[in-house]
């Protein structure tokens, strides 16, 4: 029994991030009580650590959306509102809560998106689509004036079909080129996304290895042969939107965008998961 205790909390631990987390000294008592020809019995008290999670530990930037477009991880990389860019209800109903886009011509911008960029990370977004009709950008990082300087996005790359791709920018190829989609660097999600729901995309890159979730299920996964993300020039943000001549506008809702630069264990990821598949 004892040897059963001690194996299942090493077990529990080994899903936490040790760089990430905060210890915690906390006495368990774990209780084993051995009956030897009914006349002996023993007892063993351990102390175990717990911990808890630290999501703010190597978050770059962070959108809650809570009233304003501001990014909350204490680095300063606000978003700016254009063309009528409003806030609406998130997936509690409550008000001022998550960015609405009107899939016209709105969309926000981090001017200096250069500190966003990593070549170990985590993209992290809630989406509510009220339109997959046509080639709709949610997020990506590049130069907003011509399309150059790609680095990485979330698109609906194809009008109608209903699925999602994650692209990171080849630093092989000419920062001036543009790397809108090439089935080199994205992957297609295998799992189509519907109108009027909540979704959970969660994107990650280290090492080569790019991945691709949707609401905690793996929809894609390459091995690319290069193992850093594209570094070009001083980037901008966008969110819900492409770049000033072929904008793509998003059309719904987006919230709780975190930007970070290391990979997300599996008990951090359901932290941040709002459980985006429920909801209006």
């Amino acid at each position: 029994m004892r040897k059963l205790a001690v194996l299942l909390i090493l077990v529990i631990l080994s899903f936490i991030s040790p760089s990430c987390v905060k210890e915690v000294v906390k006495e368990v008592v774990v209780t084993d009580t051995l009956v030897v020809r009914d006349t002996l019995t023993v007892r063993d008290t351990i102390t175990v650590r717990d911990t808890v999670l630290d999501l703010a530990c190597g978050l770059l930037a962070y959108y809650p959306f809570n009233g304003n477009f501001k990014d909350e991880s204490g680095h300063g990389n606000d978003a700016v509102g254009r063309n009528g860019i409003f806030l609406t209800t998130d997936y509690k109903d409550e008000a001022n809560r998550s960015a609405g886009f009107d899939g016209l011509n709105d969309y926000l911008i981090v001017q200096n998106g250069k500190p966003l960029r990593s070549d170990t990370m985590t993209l992290s977004v809630h989406i509510y689509s009220d339109s997959w009709d046509l080639e709709r950008s949610i997020l990506a990082l590049h130069d907003f004036t011509d399309g150059s300087s790609f680095h990485y996005n979330l698109v609906q790359p194809f009008g109608g079909t209903q699925e999602l791709a994650f692209s990171i920018g080849d630093p092989a190829y000419p920062c001036t080129g543009l790397q809108h989609y090439n089935p080199s660097i994205s992957i297609i999600s295998t799992q189509k996304v519907t109108t009027s729901k909540w979704y959970h995309l969660l994107a990650t890159f280290a090492n080569g290895d790019q991945r691709f979730y949707i609401d905690g299920q793996l929809v894609g996964q390459k091995t690319q042969p290069y193992k850093a993300v594209r570094d070009c020039g001083n980037p901008s943000l966008i969110i819900g939107g492409w770049w000033q001549s072929s904008l793509f506008p998003f059309s719904g809702k987006i919230d709780e965008i975190r930007i970070y630069n290391r990979l997300l264990n599996k008990c951090e990821i359901n932290a941040i998961d709002l459980d985006g598949d429920t909801g209006s």
